[in-house]
């Protein structure tokens, strides 16, 4: 399982008062928290920021110097996905980082930026249509890592997301992510398969134990990687559980030695 720590990201409001306090400090904690915490990878967003490509590569520079996470770059703007990729490999050739994202019809210049860099790259589902229902998000799922396939992508270096809706929007929000993984796991068993996990409890109170029961449902359907709150006590008990329970954790090691 790949864990991508969201905390850093411009659209939080007490974390985009750091951004705009220049606080280097409290950021950098927040990027060694979440490490300490078992991220595998710490997702950047500054879109929000007066100077998205200055403070993204300002914590750039913290991940590299200070961890060995890899880097998710999220950005909206092509351009500055462009150039902190390469700012990056200017810094450490080495460093794994993912790109966030295409879609089905847009932002395909990023395939280019991607392959040049040989960073990973985020797919999302979404079309002309908007958000689809399962099966439409499974076409999607097979036309878009049969495209990335042949531009040259490995299969380990394709990201789909699954999309995650809010549960108090509709009541099938859940089951469609969960049949949809189910289905993009079943045929193409190397991709990984990611959601954003926070968004399955937008707008409702207790926040956590939704994410946390989704996430052991997903785990057990066949996601492989979430971006999410790795300081969470739920997320980490669920992560631990799922992984048990799935037969991911072979004799509950994992799970005894955490709790033991």
């Amino acid at each position: 399982m790949i864990i991508i720590g969201e905390k850093l990201n411009s659209s939080i409001p007490s974390v985009k008062r750091l951004f705009d306090a220049d606080d280097r400090e409290a950021l950098s904690d927040l990027i060694l928290r979440q490490r300490d915490a078992g991220a595998d990878f710490i997702d950047l967003n500054t879109a929000l920021c007066s100077d998205e490509t200055g403070q993204i590569k300002l914590l750039c520079d913290i991940v590299l110097d200070k961890t060995d996470c890899g880097i998710v770059i999220d950005s909206p703007d092509m351009a500055v996905s462009k150039e902190v990729l390469a700012y990056i490999r200017g810094k450490d050739g080495n460093r794994k980082c993912v790109l966030n994202s295409i879609t089905v019809n847009e932002r395909h210049e990023n395939i280019e930026t991607a392959l040049k860099y040989k960073a990973g790259l985020v797919v999302l589902l979404t079309d002309e249509s908007g958000i689809p229902g399962t099966e439409k998000r499974f076409e999607n799922a097979e036309k878009m890592i049969n495209t990335l396939r042949s531009c040259g992508f490995n299969d380990g270096d394709i990201y789909i997301d699954a999309i995650v809706e809010s549960v108090a929007t509709g009541a099938d929000s859940a089951a469609v992510t969960l049949d949809t993984i189910k289905l993009i796991r079943a045929a193409f068993p190397d991709v990984h398969i990611l959601v954003g996990l926070s968004n399955i409890s937008f707008g409702l109170p207790k926040r956590s134990c939704l994410n946390a029961a989704f996430l052991t449902l997903a785990v057990y359907n066949g996601l492989d990687c979430a971006i999410c709150d790795p300081l969470s006590p739920d997320i980490k008990t669920a992560y631990l559980a799922a992984k048990a329970l799935n037969g991911t954790d072979d004799f509950c090691m994992e799970y005894i030695d955490e709790f033991r």
